[in-house]
């Protein structure tokens, strides 16, 4: 494209030297204007996508009011340690990661989540950088600082995914490269054939072929698309982290779902703790507590940490439970059999591998919108399916009340691998979504994975997209946006291509003056780019 407008600049000058009869400097002009209106609208394109994540390196403020046993001390964020006490101002922006103090509070965790809904916190609870707080001030103990914090690491999260080229961009510009080179071949046999035909016109034809054929809307169908679609589902609470996950979104056909923390709340309620020998089950209670305090596991909600020591050297089993050292003693928390007893019978079981001592049943919600989530799957063509480590009687009732027909429970890591790589040798293409340390193998080997917001690290890692709120309405609407993404770069390649081989042919002719050439060209590109700026506006229901 530069060399075009070198060409006819150079060209231009060369005549207007010699006092030759004609010049292109209005094709060099108009080429650089409408070339630069097509630039602006990929810009525009870009700075959607990018919006994000500007919008979350300035979320956090610079200043922080930090308390002291002498009053409060306006300091610089970067100061801030773990520990500290931090005052946040009704209106103002949490500066760190921390444990809210005191009374409870309304958060706005909008920016982080997608999820415009203030979210009501309780002392104890866990506010993040970048929330505002909305009616009233809070106190918080600083968790997390810098680079640590939940709003550092989705911006960087956000920032790699961009950085990222997909499979079928690369293929475009690979593409371009070759267009690029057979046009100059075809460029100087236009020149040639035109010397000998009308040596006057040899010129400005072969320009006028280069400028029309510039493949400028071939390299930009790809990139202002993704571009849009990425800005899109940031928007909307969804990051993505693999450079093809949309592609392969859009292919998806079947979907399997974990259940405690995907299709549950993630939220377990104690419903009842029960001795093995008939006595006071809270020593029992107080050592499962040890056990899951701090820890990420599902169920560690259940278990009031309130006075109570961590436990030493704790190992999560995946699909299994959790283990460590109580009071010099090991104990085990988790499915019967990994407890010490044979009674499988859905509940949490602790024990020191060999007997039993203490049952515990626990209840999770479903999220109020898995219903409507797993119909509007079902609208977009995908089949949904369960694989948990849960109990049957747990697993069962969870897909009933979903209207899931196939499920399967006490699913360890290997055998939800194993069933996806069933439904993959089948034929299908798999969409898994989890959250636990349990699912990061499927995650990891499904043809597309999306991980939850609450999910653990491990599990995001091996996602190919996070959501960063917890509602699971985010997923058939990534479906849509992945799909529309699909459509509209097959109409942008199918277009710009549909262009050049019938643009080429008339320039070749001479039919095309440079000047319009120039027009044509950009025109192309406006039209690419507008089109892959409808992904940001189309809200529509998968289909």
């Amino acid at each position: 494209m530069g060399s075009s407008v070198l060409l006819a600049y150079f060209a231009s000058l060369f005549e207007t030297v010699r006092g030759g009869a004609q010049v292109w400097f209005d094709a060099a002009v108009m080429f650089v204007l409408f070339l630069l209106a097509a630039r602006f609208l990929e810009l525009m394109a870009r700075r959607q996508a990018s919006a994000r994540l500007d919008t979350l390196a300035r979320a956090q403020p610079a200043l922080a009011w930090r308390l002291t046993d002498i009053g409060r001390e306006q300091v610089p964020v970067a100061t801030l340690a773990v520990g500290d006490r931090v005052l946040v101002g009704a209106g103002e922006v949490v500066p760190a990661d921390g444990e809210l103090l005191q009374a409870a509070a309304s958060v706005d965790e909008s920016l982080l989540t997608g999820e415009s809904t203030p979210v009501p916190k309780s002392p104890g609870d866990l506010l993040y950088a970048g929330s505002l707080c909305r009616e009233s001030a809070a106190t918080i103990r600083v968790l997390r600082t810098g680079s640590d914090t939940r709003l550092s690491q989705l911006a960087r999260t956000v920032e790699r995914a961009q950085s990222q080229r997909p499979r079928i961009a690369r293929l475009a510009d690979t593409v371009a490269t070759r267009f690029v080179t057979a046009l100059f071949l075809v460029a100087a046999a236009v020149y040639a054939w035109w010397l000998g035909a009308d040596s006057t016109r040899a010129f400005e034809i072969a320009l006028a072929v280069l400028i029309v054929s510039c493949p400028c809307a071939l390299a930009l169908a790809v990139p202002a698309a993704l571009a849009s679609a990425h800005g899109a589902l940031s928007r909307r609470g969804v990051l993505v982290l693999g450079a093809d996950a949309l592609d392969r979104l859009a292919d998806a056909d079947v979907v399997l779902l974990d259940k405690t923390g995907t299709l549950t709340r993630g939220e377990p309620q104690l419903l009842a703790a029960v001795a093995c020998d008939g006595g006071d089950a809270e020593p029992w209670r107080r050592i499962a507590a040890a056990l899951e305090h701090g820890a990420r596991h599902p169920f560690a909600a259940a278990f009031d940490p309130t006075g109570v020591t961590p436990a030493d050297a704790v190992r999560v089993v995946a699909g299994q439970g959790i283990e460590g050292e109580v009071q010099g003693k090991r104990w085990r928390l988790g499915q019967a059999g990994f407890a010490g007893t044979g009674t499988d019978d859905g509940a949490l079981w602790l024990g020191d591998g060999q007997d039993a001592v203490a049952r515990f049943e626990l209840a999770d919600g479903l999220r109020p919108e898995a219903a409507d989530t797993v119909a509007a799957l079902r609208r977009a063509g995908l089949a949904p399916r369960i694989a948990s480590g849960d109990g049957a009687r747990a697993v069962a009732e969870v897909a009933s009340a979903l209207g899931i027909d196939e499920f399967a429970s006490r699913q360890s890591p290997e055998d939800k691998l194993a069933t996806m790589r069933r439904l993959q040798s089948a034929g299908h293409r798999v969409l898994a979504v989890g959250d636990g340390i349990n699912d990061a193998p499927l995650l990891a080997g499904a043809d597309v994975s999306i991980a939850m917001a609450a999910g653990a690290p491990l599990a995001q890692r091996a996602a190919d997209l996070v959501l960063t709120g917890a509602s699971l309405a985010r997923i058939p609407e990534a479906i849509t946006i992945a799909r529309r993404t699909r459509t509209i770069i097959r109409q942008n390649l199918g277009w710009a291509l549909a262009y050049n081989l019938l643009a080429l042919p008339f320039a070749a002719m001479g039919l095309v003056t440079p000047g319009l050439a120039a027009l044509g060209m950009a025109a192309s590109s406006l039209l690419v780019t507008a089109n892959a700026l409808r992904l940001g506006r189309d809200t529509r229901s998968p289909e």
